[in-house]
């Protein structure tokens, strides 16, 4: 399905919900709600709804559903700063801006997973790659290694502010030697839906992006036939 059938599809479905009752939209209207259904789709195919497991890549219907935004970027040493500081914290930076294009703006939407080539004396590994967890930035300060505190903690972890990956090991892990070093794997933001191009998901998944959008431009609207389609869809989730 192309954009423009998008956009079809779209006018027929809501003509069709709201008995053509309701003013119609302008094609660069219906637009606006496509892409913000785009972006809440890929949210929810991440996620889940409300945020609830199970976790995307325990899913793999999810993952199929994403697999043409994801992506993985190999960093180079080259672009790696070594012992920077983030609260406190001796951390690898990553740049993420040069995954950013000045005309299309940042590439990440999501995080998926960074994996880490590193050298561990207890137990002792030697270059060997190793997936990092991703915790939130205000729980750095919890791993903090200094001359009076060398915690241990099986997985490096990893935090991202802004445009920069925070990479933190324990007193016991480096990260040395050159070539690939760390390889990053996300979901890239998707490209924007414009009459007369194609969308980046599979062609099954347009449909349903339609149908949010639908559900969006009736909220706007205030029809009382979105909040009862919204309870008989919880309804048949919970059955």
């Amino acid at each position: 399905m192309t954009v423009n059938e998008m956009i079809t599809s779209f006018s027929q479905y809501y003509d069709k919900m709201t008995n053509l009752a309701a003013p119609g939209y302008e094609d660069s209207e219906i637009l606006l709600f496509l892409n913000n259904a785009q972006d809440n789709f890929i949210k929810e195919r991440m996620f889940g709804d409300n945020f609830q497991p199970p976790a995307f890549e325990d899913n793999k219907k999810r993952v199929m559903d994403l697999q043409p935004l994801i992506r993985d970027y190999l960093f180079q040493s080259t672009s790696i700063s070594y012992f920077a500081r983030f609260e406190g914290n001796k951390c690898i930076m990553l740049d993420l801006s040069i995954l950013s294009n000045p005309v299309v703006g940042k590439f990440v939407m999501y995080p998926v997973g960074l994996s880490a080539k590193i050298w561990r004396t207890e137990p002792t590994i030697n270059g060997q790659y190793m997936e990092c967890d991703l915790i939130k930035t205000q729980d750095a300060r919890k791993f903090e290694t200094t001359s009076y505190n060398k915690p241990y903690f099986k997985y490096p972890k990893y935090f991202i502010s802004e445009d920069m990956i925070y990479l933190i090991y324990d007193a016991y892990t480096t990260s040395a030697g050159t070539g690939s070093l760390f390889n990053f794997i996300y979901v890239k933001n998707p490209t924007a839906l414009v009459a007369g191009d194609d969308c980046d998901l599979e062609d099954y998944t347009h449909q349903e992006i339609v149908d949010m959008a639908v559900r969006e431009a009736m909220q706007v609207s205030q029809d009382q036939r979105y909040e009862t389609k919204v309870v008989e869809e919880k309804n048949v989730k919970t059955q």
